[in-house]
């Protein structure tokens, strides 16, 4: 659950000054989503790592960077 907490910072910390707060709200739910699918490519892959960090910060912050993007209000 903290990992989960962590990866939904990660996602949101990044894309911040750009999202306005109706659409962080809606990242925050949506990168669960993205870190167990992160999770499960780890378990496919076989990469044992106790602290799961592709999950938390690669798969995560590359959702954040696409939310940027997608949910970024214009400048």
């Amino acid at each position: 659950m903290a990992n989960a907490v962590s990866a939904t910072l990660v996602a949101v910390t990044g894309c911040c000054p750009f999202v306005d707060p109706p659409f962080a709200i809606l990242i925050g739910p949506l990168t669960v989503l993205f870190y167990h699918g992160g999770c499960y490519i780890e378990y496919l892959l076989k990469l044992h790592d106790g602290a799961r960090v592709f999950p938390v910060h690669a798969v995560s912050g590359f959702w954040g960077l696409l939310c940027v993007g997608e949910y970024g209000a214009p400048l």
